[in-house]
């Protein structure tokens, strides 16, 4: 059996949504259970009136995303567990693929595919994101990228059980931190070429005000904790100073986007690139309104050419 997690909070206006994707599965030996995260609007309701006895609507006080998916991991009953986020939808063979390539290849641990993502006000008009994504060993591909969008990813539940679950700081990029533990423990990590999950992209959801500084800090605690548990000769194949040098880069970014004065401040002793400090020294000097909207455009010019629509 596959259990399906569901985490919701105040998700009235796409639980239908996701759950009708889920029981549209043609895989049928299934279960699905919902975390309500202490919503306060009609979530609940929403998810109760579905009469069918493979979902399960468990209750708990908010916490965040990685307290929820632990809970939907520890009330699981399936050899299988996959996650989704409530606005977000699964497409029909979604389940069944993921699950037949666990049990036709033993080597693999853990599987993930495809995504196209929609806009709210446009849903026919789909984009799916560039570039190749990686199979077998990705260790060396998450130290620059998450690689796998959390609503692709199906394992077994022995594999989480061994592991460990998600980080539950509520700074965390807990799947991006789940997805290092389990590659760089030796797990090998199956790609279906396939999009099997639809994402909605909301025009105003990476807005200067959202771009997640805490967790690139955090983050950055993270490949720190890892590259120093490394030998030198791994941290020379790896690349390991560039790597923090990148991500460095990138919280200072986003201090200038958010005018986070005492963090840039902070930060920009450690990048060493010459022209990137210039870069961040001269954008200092443009007023805060000017280079906040200057450098959100320039984010939402990078998102807008990272996908292609087809």
């Amino acid at each position: 059996m596959v259990s399906i997690i569901i985490t919701a909070y105040n998700a009235e206006r796409y639980i239908k949504r996701a759950i009708l994707s889920v029981l549209n599965q043609t895989r049928k030996d299934i279960e699905v259970v919902v975390i309500d995260d202490g919503s306060t609007d009609h979530t609940a309701e929403i998810v109760k009136s579905f009469l069918d006895s493979r979902i399960r609507y468990i209750y708990q006080k908010n916490q965040n995303v990685g307290s929820a998916r632990n809970r939907g991991i520890r009330e699981s009953r399936g050899k299988y567990l996959t996650f989704l986020d409530p606005d977000d939808e699964y497409l029909p063979e979604k389940v069944a693929a993921e699950a037949e390539f666990l049990e036709s290849n033993p080597e693999y641990q853990a599987v993930y595919c495809d995504t196209v993502q929609f806009y709210s006000d446009n849903p026919e008009k789909l984009f799916r994101k560039k570039g190749q994504k990686p199979s077998g060993n990705i260790f060396p591909h998450l130290l620059h990228s998450s690689v796998i969008n959390p609503n692709t990813f199906m394992a077994t539940k022995d594999l989480i059980e061994r592991i460990g679950m998600f980080d539950e700081d509520p700074d965390s990029p807990e799947d991006w931190e789940l997805w290092l533990r389990i590659a760089g423990a030796g797990y090998l990590f199956g790609y279906i070429d396939r999009a099997l999950v639809r994402v909605e992209m909301r025009k105003d959801s990476r807005t200067t005000s959202d771009v997640n500084f805490r967790g690139k800090k955090y983050l950055l605690e993270i490949f720190e904790n890892v590259f120093s548990a490394m030998s030198p000769k791994e941290r020379e194949r790896y690349k390991t100073g560039k790597i923090l040098q990148d991500l460095k880069w990138k919280i200072a970014f986003i201090c200038l986007i958010n005018n986070n004065t005492e963090e840039l401040r902070q930060i920009t002793p450690g990048i060493s690139s010459a022209p990137r400090r210039f870069f961040v020294l001269a954008l200092k000097i443009i007023p805060a309104p000017l280079r906040g909207a200057f450098l959100s455009s320039l984010w939402k010019l990078y998102q807008r050419i990272s996908f292609a629509q087809v």
